[in-house]
C-alpha cells in the first residue's frame, strides 16, 4: 500500500478557555489557562452587573448574543488575569501580551508562519466580538477595561480557509518524547506541505459533523454538560431567556 498521506489539518477545540502568551518569546506568560467552566471570575461578573444600567446591559447583549454576566466567556477571564497576575499586567503594559482561546494558541504554534487567528465560532464566545460586524467591538473591549493598543488580539476569520502549513512547534521539543518528535518531524517534512485549513469550536464542529446545515436542524452534545444547538438560519435572534446566539461560517 502507498504511504498514508495527510492532505490537510483542522482544529476542533474547547471554546472560551483563555490563554495569554508573549509575542516576543511565544511562551505562556503564566503556566496555565483558565478553562470554560472555571468560576474564579464570578466576583468580577457580579460587580460589573451591579454597576451597569439595564439599558446598557441590553445594548451590549444585543451585540454579542451571549448572557452578559456569565462566568463562561473569555472577557471576564482575561480581566481576572490582568487584575491578579503581575506578570500578565507587565506584559500588557509593554504591549507584549497575546490573547487567545485554545484554537488561537494551537494554530499559532502549529503553522510555519505563526498564524495569529481565531475563527468566528470561537471569537463569538469571547464577549469581544460584535455579531453584526464579525469583528472586535470597541465598546465591548472598553467595557471590560481592555486597551486594544496594549494587547495583541487574533484576527477573526471564517472557519475554513488556509491558515498556514503544518510545522512541529518548537515550544514542545523540551518535554516531548524524542520518538514522538521524530514522527512529527517526518510528517512535517515528507512530501508537499500539509496545510492547516479548518478551525471550529467543539460543539460547532459537531453540528457540522452531524450535517445540521438547514434551518430547524438541531443536535445535542452529551459530555461535561448537555448542550443543544439549533440552526436558526441567517437571522440573528437574541434570547431573553438565557439562550446563546453564535455564528457558524
Amino acid at each position: 500500500l502507498p504511504p498514508y498521506r495527510v492532505h490537510a489539518m483542522g482544529i476542533a477545540n474547547m471554546r472560551e478557555t483563555t490563554i495569554v502568551w508573549s509575542k516576543e518569546t511565544g511562551l505562556p506568560v503564566v503556566d496555565y489557562g483558565i478553562v470554560w467552566n472555571d468560576t474564579r471570575n464570578a466576583g468580577i461578573v457580579a460587580e460589573m452587573k451591579k454597576n451597569t444600567p439595564k439599558e446598557k446591559q441590553e445594548r451590549l447583549q444585543e451585540k454579542i448574543g451571549l448572557p452578559l454576566y456569565s462566568t463562561y466567556f473569555s472577557c471576564s477571564k482575561l480581566r481576572w488575569l490582568l487584575d491578579n497576575e503581575p506578570a500578565v499586567q507587565k506584559s500588557y503594559g509593554e504591549g507584549d501580551l497575546m490573547f487567545g482561546t485554545v484554537d488561537t494558541w494551537l494554530i499559532y504554534h502549529l503553522t510555519h508562519n505563526h498564524a495569529f487567528i481565531s475563527d468566528v465560532t470561537n471569537a463569538s464566545r469571547t464577549g469581544f466580538m460584535n455579531l453584526d460586524t464579525l469583528d472586535y467591538d470597541d465598546e465591548l473591549l472598553s467595557y471590560w477595561g481592555i486597551d486594544k493598543t496594549k494587547i495583541n488580539l487574533p484576527r477573526i476569520t471564517s472557519s475554513a480557509e488556509y491558515f498556514g502549513d503544518f510545522k512541529v512547534p518548537e515550544v514542545t521539543k523540551s518535554w516531548m518524547d524524542p520518538s514522538d518528535w521524530d514522527i512529527l518531524e517526518k510528517l512535517s517534512n515528507r512530501g508537499p506541505p500539509i496545510p492547516v485549513q479548518g478551525c471550529l469550536g467543539d460543539q460547532s464542529s459537531s453540528l457540522v459533523g452531524q450535517l445540521a446545515f438547514k434551518p430547524g436542524a438541531a443536535k445535542c452534545t452529551y459530555g461535561t454538560g448537555c448542550f443543544l444547538l439549533f440552526n436558526t438560519g441567517s437571522k440573528k435572534l437574541i434570547s431573553k431567556h438565557g439562550a446563546l446566539s453564535l455564528i457558524h461560517i
